[in-house]
This record gives structure tokens, sequence and C-alpha cells, in this order.
């Protein structure tokens, strides 16, 4: 589990590189207009990770404030802009992971993976039979921490993220096991 979340970890931090941007010469001006998001990613979700690597690849991507709280927390501040770039980026990101998941032929048992808009239900089609005979059912830890980071940077606080692993028979059609993290 935590080297899915590292790994996790270090897609977000590709995608806040991905956002960086060159600032022009009245961006100061365009800075003190632009409204400003404060999130803050809780220390959990950051164990074992290097923070003061995070910090810096932040500031490279055009967060304008990122500081290591003395809980283990990082608190970053960005233009609302920034925050928008991020959120396509991110959801672009399970998107595609979710493609690389049903092709890959990593997951034979997996057929296809749905989601809701905010990342708040992930569902997998599966055949059930073979599915409950494999490991394929660790494909789907990562979704929770992809779910809970889309939460916190859409401006959830931590406390409320929540995200259901609905699994449901590709033949039947009938959900037969649902997940609810951080809860179950």
């Amino acid at each position: 589990m935590k080297k899915l979340t590292y790994i996790l970890i270090a897609l977000l931090l590709t995608i806040l590189t991905a956002c960086s941007s060159t600032a022009s010469k009245d961006g100061a001006e365009k800075k003190e207009k632009e409204q400003t998001v404060e999130l803050t990613l809780p220390a959990d979700l950051l164990q074992g990770q290097d923070l003061d690597s995070m910090i810096t690849e932040a500031k490279t991507a055009g967060v304008t404030e990122a500081t290591k709280n003395e809980d283990g927390s990082l608190t970053y501040i960005m233009t609302q802009a920034t925050q928008e770039k991020l959120m396509i980026d991110f959801e672009t990101s399970i998107v595609d992971s979710i493609k690389e998941t049903t092709t890959s032929g990593e997951y034979p048992t997996i057929k296809e993976i749905t989601h809701n808009d905010s990342f708040t239900e992930f569902t997998f089609v599966v055949n059930q039979e073979a599915f409950e005979q494999s490991f394929d059912a660790f494909a789907s830890i990562p979704y929770t921490v992809a779910g809970t980071m889309y939460q916190l940077y859409s401006g959830t606080n931590y406390e409320d993220t929540q995200v259901t692993l609905l699994y449901k028979d590709q033949a039947t059609e009938e959900v037969f096991n649902e997940v609810v993290y951080p809860r179950d």
C-alpha cells in the first residue's frame, strides 16, 4: 500500500511539474489580482516522502508558496488558474491510468473501470469468479489515493474525503462488493 501511495505522490509531482509556466513582465501585477487557493496535503499521505524536494518541485510548477508544517503535512498556495490547470492535468492522468489498467493485460479480470465526475466513486466491472481468485483487486488501491488527492486539490478537507470502490460482475451486472475509503 505504501509503495502505491509513493507512486501516486510521484505522479502528483509530475503533474505539478507539467503545470509550470513562465512569468511575463507584468506577472507580479497579475498575481496580485488573481485569487489564490490554499491546499493542505495531510501527513499520512506523505509518509516517507522527501518533503523538501516536493516543495522545490511544487514551486517550480507554479505553486506560489509551499510550507512544511510541524505535523508533516504540506500546505500549498497557488493561483486559481494554477489549481484549475492542475485539476485538468490530474483528471487526464487518472483517465489515462484507467485505460492502462484495463488494456495492459496486467489485470485480465478487470474488464472496465468507470468513475463519477468528482472521482469519489469508481466501478470495476470484472469477471467475478476469476477476480476473486486473483490478486487483481490490488489494481484498485491507487484509485483510492488518486480520488482522495483529486478531492484535496478541488478544495475538499481531508477529513471529508471519501472514495467508494464498487465491484460489479460483468455477467450479472450486479455489484458484489463495495469498499469505502477510508472507512473500510
